[in-house]
Order: structure tokens, then C-alpha cells, then sequence
């Protein structure tokens, strides 16, 4: 067998495989050689079309004859990137690409890229002219999960040399395009002006740079692993990061914890920019309200601990009238209220912030509203945004965590309020947390 019918064997006797194949000289061989090695029950093409081609119809055509030709059954999937291109066509060509692929998955099948050791190469001379980290100068995994299955990278250490050999000794039939040697694309200025002469002076450089990025993503796995360890030990709950516990790491480490975190929940990643002024925001005076935001996340400090959340409108103001109606939408992310209870609602008055408003006791003295806020643990943006209802002039309830002592009373024994939002900090669920150390 050769290196390029081998990588098969990894495939389990019954795993699905869908060939990503843009009718290109390397995905041509990887399905000529895929159509040898696994059954034709267990085998489909998926051939994405590209909005910013002129000759997509054509190369669709292409590919539809190639696999008509080898029996294998294909799944065209037009594609649309114009929307999307901040960052480049290339990334927005990559993003469309992966998107499609994932949506189409079946589940547990297994969806083959043609990547070799050049790819790999190039993947990692363009990520360290980023800046980029262990993470991008790890390259491309062998293996990772797409959608309901998974992308595999078969050929991901073989040198394109091989599969250039097998598709001229095969006599196959490809698509050349002009894209991977267009000078306007990043890569495509690497292939045609900066490859030829690295590989002039270091012959070797394809086979020794996809090594290097083998030795970076093992030590990207020993980051991650080390960093998992530390999110765990750093954490008060899921929302909250006790500074505490990261001032005890080394700012290497915290950069990792906060990279982890972040991306486990569904937030932007931070620019080195943003991880020296999270070493700021870490060290700032609670007083002072410190925070950080960065294209739609936030930090903030509260209470000797770090919360992240999508960046919060300016705190509402105002009064808002409420009579009749079963639920309240509330402005600038504060949610809505409802009412609970066997009477109509009656005519409330609604209103935010007003921390030097006072709250009466079950004993009839009265206590400042910002003294009940402190006490309870609530985060300033909580205040801010937390309802406050009144009845006439009389202050009634805050939200649903604190209620007038004739509230049962005006209201009826079954009469409450709920407050629905998903402001992050809520202090009703995590006011019976212990202290952060």
C-alpha cells in the first residue's frame, strides 16, 4: 500500500466519509484514492460553490462529471460570502466553507480535506507573520469536530509531491484555480513570490516547518490542559472569576485562563492588547468600577471577582406605567416583569436605579435601598437595571427578591412578582455562594 491508500486504514469498518473536493489536483486524488479504499455505500462527495467565482457552474460540472465517472454519489452546496468579508475573502471564503460542511454532516460521518505538509507549512508561516500564538502555530489538527461528525485531515504530514506523482502517473484530471496564485490573497503571495525561494535555499522546508507545527500543537495541548486545570481552580461559579485565585498565577497563566474562559463562554477572543489591560482591570480599585470591553464583550469587576457578559445598553431611566397586562417588557436589557397571582395586576408604577429610596421593615422602620443592594451582594449593572415597583408613592417590591410587609395584603396571598432577564451576576443565584477568597 502506499502513504496515500494508508491513511485509510485509520477509518473504522463502518464510518461514512464525505470528500471535500473542490475538483483541485489535491482533492481529486484524495477522492481517486478514497473510491479504491472504502466502500461506495459509505462514500459521497461534497462539492462547495463559491458566490465570488466566475467559472463556479463550470467547476460544479467539473466535479459532477468526475464523480458520475467513479460512481460516487455528490452533494453541491452554493455558498454565500459577499455579506461576510471583514476580514478578508480568504477568511470568509474558509468560514462559508466549513459552515456548509458542518450543516451537512451526517451524524458520525466523517468529512476528508485534501491538507498536506505544504498546507500545513504555509499555515504556519502565515499565523506567525499574525502574531498568532501556540494555538495558530499549532496548524491544522488531524482530527476535530464539525457539525454532527467530524474533519479529517488524512494526508495532513505527506508531502504534496506524493500526490502530485500519483495524480500524473494516474493520468487525472483536475481544476486549476487562478485563486491559490493570486498575489491579492495572503497565501497566494506566499505560494508564488515566497515559496520558491524558501524552498530554493532550505529544500527541506515543507517537511521541517509541518514538523514544527506538530511540536507547537503538542505544546498547545500541555497549554490547554494546564490552563483547563487553572479555569477550574480560579472559578467562583460559571460567571465569575475570583481575582484572588488569578493574582496567584503567573501573567502567562492568566492570559491562558482567560482565553479558556472566554471561549468556553461564547465570547470574543482577547487581542494581547486586551490581556495587558485585563492585568489593569485585575489590579484596578473595585471602587473605581473598572471594566473592559472589546467587540461584544465586558469585563467587569465586582466583589473581589471578574464577570464576562455581552456588552449592556445605557442603565433605563424613567417611569414606566403598569396596569392589566400579565407581563412588562422592560428597556435596556433589563428583561420583563410578570405577574403571578389570582387578581388582575393593578396599576404599578415602574422605575430604576434610586438607590437612596428607603424599604420598609416587618417592624416598620425603614432602611436605605443601597444598604438592602450591598447587603444582598448586588453587582452595580444589577442595581441599575433591577425594577422597582411601586405602589402610589409607596415602594412595594425589587424585582421579586425583596416585597413590602403588606404586600400579601394589597396583593392577595398568591400574588408575586417575577423577574425574567439574563443580565449576568444575578445575586439571587449566587448570593448562597461561599465567600471568594
Amino acid at each position: 500500500m502506499t502513504a496515500l491508500d494508508t491513511a485509510f486504514q485509520q477509518l473504522g469498518d463502518n464510518a461514512r466519509l464525505a470528500i471535500a473536493y473542490s475538483g483541485g489536483l489535491d482533492s481529486t486524488v484524495l477522492l481517486h484514492v478514497a473510491a479504491a479504499n472504502v466502500p461506495g455505500d459509505r462514500l459521497r462527495a461534497v462539492h462547495i460553490r463559491h458566490d465570488f467565482s466566475e467559472h463556479a457552474d463550470e467547476w460544479a460540472a467539473h466535479c459532477a462529471r468526475t464523480c458520475r465517472g467513479l460512481g460516487i454519489g455528490l452533494r453541491i452546496l452554493p455558498v454565500v460570502t459577499a455579506g461576510d468579508r471583514a476580514d478578508g475573502p480568504e477568511s470568509a471564503g474558509r468560514r462559508a466553507r466549513y459552515r456548509a460542511m458542518a450543516d451537512e454532516l451526517k451524524q458520525d460521518e466523517w468529512a476528508a480535506t485534501a491538507h498536506h505538509a505544504r498546507d500545513q507549512a504555509e499555515t504556519l508561516l502565515l499565523q506567525a507573520l499574525r502574531g498568532a500564538g501556540v494555538a495558530g502555530l499549532a496548524g491544522m489538527p488531524r482530527v476535530t469536530p464539525l457539525g454532527s461528525g467530524w474533519l479529517w485531515r488524512p494526508w495532513r504530514t505527506l508531502e504534496r509531491r506524493v500526490i502530485a506523482h500519483y495524480a500524473q502517473a494516474h493520468h487525472l484530471h483536475w481544476i486549476d484555480d487562478p485563486s491559490n496564485s493570486d498575489e491579492s490573497l495572503a497565501r497566494g503571495r506566499l505560494r508564488t513570490a515566497v515559496w520558491p525561494v524558501l524552498t530554493d535555499a532550505f529544500p527541506a522546508a515543507e517537511r521541517t516547518l509541518a514538523r514544527s507545527a506538530s511540536h507547537v500543537a503538542s505544546a498547545a495541548e500541555a497549554v490547554a490542559a494546564l490552563a483547563s486545570y487553572d479555569l477550574q481552580s480560579a472559578l467562583v461559579d460559571a460567571e465569575r472569576l475570583s481575582i484572588v485565585r488569578m493574582q496567584n498565577l503567573t501573567p502567562a497563566r492568566r492570559a491562558e485562563v482567560l482565553r479558556r474562559w472566554l471561549a468556553e463562554s461564547s465570547l470574543d477572543p482577547p487581542s494581547s492588547a486586551h490581556v495587558e489591560e485585563f492585568e489593569r482591570l485585575i489590579h484596578a480599585r473595585a471602587h473605581s468600577g473598572p471594566r473592559l470591553v472589546f467587540a461584544q464583550t465586558e469585563l467587569r469587576v465586582y466583589a473581589d471577582a471578574v464577570y464576562a457578559m455581552r456588552p449592556l445598553e445605557a442603565p433605563p431611566t424613567g417611569t414606566i406605567y403598569w396596569s392589566g397586562s400579565h407581563s412588562l417588557g422592560l428597556p435596556k436589557d433589563a428583561g420583563e416583569l410578570v405577574w403571578h397571582g389570582d387578581r388582575p395586576v393593578p396599576s404599578l408604577n415602574v422605575t430604576f436605579g434610586g438607590g437612596g429610596k428607603r424599604m420598609v421593615r416587618s417592624d416598620g422602620t425603614t432602611k436605605r435601598l443601597s444598604a438592602w443592594f450591598q447587603e444582598k451582594g448586588w453587582p452595580p449593572w444589577i442595581r441599575q437595571r433591577a425594577p422597582l415597583v411601586y405602589l402610589g408613592r409607596e415602594l412595594v417590591a425589587v424585582a421579586d427578591a425583596w416585597q413590602h410587609p403588606e404586600f400579601e395584603h394589597w396583593f392577595g396571598e398568591n400574588g408575586c412578582l417575577e423577574w425574567r432577564h439574563a443580565l449576568v451576576g444575578d445575586p439571587r443565584y449566587i448570593a448562597d455562594q461561599p465567600p471568594i477568597d
